[in-house]
């Protein structure tokens, strides 16, 4: 698939998530996935700080299961 269609196809997938919680994992996992990320994290600055929005571990995810993280 090229570049273009890739971006495409994660614009719409975006667009179309209700769920700003939804479009922040969604965008986390085809980050994770286009530079074959092992976890990832997502911060969100409020004023001066910085707040957990999503994270992924495919390790730990393996290690206690899903519920676990």
């Amino acid at each position: 698939m090229r570049n273009q269609d890739e971006v495409e196809r994660i614009v719409r997938a975006l667009a179309a998530e209700p769920d700003t919680q939804g479009a922040l994992r969604l965008l986390l996992g085809e980050a994770r996935r286009l530079t074959r990320a092992e976890a990832g994290t997502v911060y969100l600055r409020e004023g001066d700080l910085l707040r957990f929005a999503a994270a992924q571990n495919d390790a730990l995810t393996a290690r206690l299961g899903d519920a676990e993280t």
